[in-house]
């Protein structure tokens, strides 16, 4: 497994790992971008049979800079909130169906993927989450494709943003908020999230996971420790450097043989108390 560049410890021990999806569970082909349009034009398409997928495209193109969505524009004109994003919902799942179909060949770098890393983490007692901003049947499809990563990601540990019900992990804090509710944290801690390690490839997104406490780790070749915005951690190369980053961190959180059998000949034996065995 490769290392990351600098050795960072956290305040505690990590017991949660969060991942997101895209571009950190698995590396994003070159021409995903590419990919994704023509995904999005084909869950548009049945609305318009008369115009060409070129200009189905620049439809999109447009209602990404006016909406900042693929879809904002299409469902602007339905007065009703509630109808309107379930339409949005609806041509999401289109878009990450017609995706899936993209995806079966050259998508998923099967050499890339964290399986056997993921295994160590399970090992040591370390939970893990996906937490990601696209929807849950291609988050299922992307970990069976990956690896075989769905031995360790279901329905119970993968949150989407259409579980949160909101505009995702970079617009305040509710994202993460809704999924620490569903991972079951404390209410009562000052720094909710101390206990997670956030993996994200988007800088930004890990924003309102720094001021929740946790330590956040970002995937990128552009930026190193020396660069980096104050709200990041650690940076790495892959996710197999970030599980490393993790287990690093934790291991100088569990107190040497020296240090716990010095702590036991301290305490005065009692019945929770065990005595030191002594085999002479």
């Amino acid at each position: 497994m490769g290392q990351a560049e600098k050795t960072y410890t956290h305040n505690t021990k990590i017991d949660h790992v969060i991942f997101d999806n895209d571009g950190t569970l698995y590396p994003e082909p070159a021409d995903v971008k590419q990919r994704h349009m023509q995904a999005a034009v084909r869950a548009v398409q049945p609305r318009y049979p008369d115009k060409s997928p070129a200009e189905i495209e620049t439809l999109i193109r447009q209602s990404q800079k006016d909406y900042k969505s693929s879809f904002g524009m299409f469902v602007s004109d339905i007065p009703c909130p509630e109808t309107r994003g379930e339409e949005l919902l609806r041509l999401r799942g289109l878009h990450y169906e017609e995706l899936s179909r993209l995806a079966v060949k050259g998508f998923f770098d099967q050499s890339a993927a964290p399986t056997a890393e993921i295994g160590q983490l399970r090992i040591a007692g370390v939970n893990v989450n996906i937490a990601t901003h696209g929807n849950l049947p291609w988050t299922q499809f992307s970990v069976r494709e990956n690896g075989g990563l769905a031995r360790y990601f279901n329905d119970t540990n993968i949150f989407t943003k259409d579980d949160a019900d909101c505009k995702g992990k970079n617009e305040g804090d509710l994202f993460y908020k809704r999924l620490m509710d569903k991972m079951n944290l404390p209410q009562s801690e000052d720094k909710r999230g101390a206990s997670c390690a956030m993996v994200e490839d988007t800088a930004k997104n890990l924003i309102e996971a720094k001021r929740l406490g946790m330590m956040t780790i970002l995937i990128s070749d552009a930026l190193t420790d020396e660069d980096k915005p104050d709200y990041v951690d650690v940076v790495v190369r892959d996710v197999k450097q970030a599980i490393h980053a993790v287990m690093e961190s934790n291991v100088s959180h569990e107190p040497t043989l020296a240090q716990q059998a010095s702590h036991d000949i301290k305490q005065p034996p009692t019945q929770k108390t065990a005595t030191l065995y002594d085999p002479v």
